[in-house]
């Protein structure tokens, strides 16, 4: 998710912010609407090395039946110390534009929904002390171990793993066993990877921002106009 402020910190190091640049409402794109629950939420920020503090939040969604719907971003916070008003397990209506290969919440347009649709209740309970059967978890598994063998392959066409080299039929055998285990390993890796983004918090971004840059941070669009009927509360 670290990708999601790339452009933002490309225009902070070009010293680009500080300029209002504003389209024309009648050539900005048509927003769409999504709703659905937020799963997680991450926050990128500028690790203590900005001249001004910034942070980014970003929300992952997902329907009702706990399929997950995508990732949307809401944006720099005006006050880096006041966190979003949705957390975790809210069920949010919203607008979006895509912004490339990114989707960003419309400012002002996300609702906590107070009449929520109850989600789905999973029908599957995970064994004690091995994995989960759930749908999700599947998905998530499958996706891990996809990546590992990819990777596994790219490292032997590039001589990147050790592997025993001599034919004999004794040796196949270990290869075997060292091309396997080492897909095994990456599978688990990969999987944690997923489940927990620890990497968000053990690897530097290479997009980081440019701490002799100067600037503020760049202008958004007023918050859209609520013509609700008032009972759900903006993020």
């Amino acid at each position: 998710m670290g990708e999601i402020a790339d452009r933002h910190v490309e225009n902070y190091a070009s010293g680009r912010w500080g300029t209002k640049i504003r389209t024309p409402r009648r050539e900005r794109k048509m927003s769409n609407k999504a709703e659905g629950f937020v799963q997680k939420i991450f926050t990128k920020d500028d690790g203590g090395k900005a001249k001004r503090p910034w942070k980014l939040d970003n929300v992952l969604i997902a329907d009702t039946s706990g399929e997950e719907i995508g990732w949307f971003g809401l944006g720099f916070r005006d006050d880096v110390s006041v966190a979003p008003k949705c957390v975790e397990g809210d069920y949010i209506t919203f607008e979006w534009e895509a912004d490339g290969q990114y989707k960003n919440i419309v400012k002002g347009t996300a609702r906590i929904k107070k009449d929520a649709p109850a989600p789905a209740q999973s029908t599957v309970s995970a064994p004690s002390g091995g994995s989960s059967n759930s749908t999700q978890q599947n998905i998530h598994y499958q996706n891990s171990r996809t990546a590992a063998i990819e990777m596994v392959r790219v490292l032997l066409e590039n001589n990147g793993l050790s592997i025993t080299g001599t034919t004999s039929k004794a040796a196949q055998a270990k290869r075997y066993d060292e091309i396997t285990a080492a897909v095994d390993k990456l599978t688990v890796q990969f999987y944690n990877d997923l489940d927990t983004f620890r990497l968000f918090e053990t690897v530097d971004d290479a997009g980081a921002i440019d701490t002799s840059a100067d600037g503020e941070l760049p202008d958004q669009d007023e918050p859209a106009a609520d013509t609700g009927d008032g009972e759900d509360e903006p993020v």
